[in-house]
Order: C-alpha cells, then structure tokens, then sequence
C-alpha cells in the first residue's frame, strides 16, 4: 500500500503519491465514460501504459488497474500485451510497458 510504503516520508509529494494514483483512475474512468460514448460498437481503443514503481517503491500495474476500470465503464479487455522494458531511473529496474487493449461491445 502506498500510504504504508510513504508513511514516514516528509520530502516532496510523498504523502500525497496515494492521491495522485487515486486522481489518475478517477480521470481515466471519466475518460474511458465519454469515450464510450463516442465509439461506435466493436471498435477498438489500444492505450499504451508504463506500470510504475516510483511511489515509494510499490509496483502499481498501470494497465490491469486501467483494465479494471475499462471494463466498469463497458469496455471488453481484449488483451494486455507486453510491449517493451522501460528502464526506470528511480529505482534502476526495468518496468514493463504494455498495450492495452479494449473493445467497445
């Protein structure tokens, strides 16, 4: 968990990293409502999503959270494929970069 992870840090935004990642969902799953919206039925909508690891360490799976909230808003995950390594400088460690994949029923 974030809050757990940022607890006792006091430089920057850390107390605020649970916030930003909240904030970002939300926004996505405002988008992904007016997005449905403007789709016309079986078409396909590909997002390409970094995972991160830059809140105080936790490994926050970008694309199956967003997969999630896709499917909340009546997309269809059709898959999440791995698209490359991205080399994060926070932590020096490859994180993944993958498609997502949805489709308006």
């Amino acid at each position: 968990d974030i809050d757990d992870a940022c607890s006792d840090k006091t430089h920057g935004f850390a107390r605020l990293y649970s916030t930003v990642v909240a904030e970002y969902f939300g926004g996505m799953r405002r988008h992904f409502a007016h997005l449905r919206e403007a789709m016309s039925e079986g078409a396909i909508a590909v997002y390409v999503v970094g995972d991160q690891s830059s809140y105080c360490g936790v490994h926050v799976p970008t694309a199956d959270l967003l997969g999630r909230v896709a499917e909340r808003e009546g997309f269809r995950v059709r898959s999440i494929e791995k698209w490359r390594d991205r080399w994060s400088t926070t932590h020096a460690r490859s994180v993944d970069e993958n498609l997502l994949i949805l489709r308006r029923p």
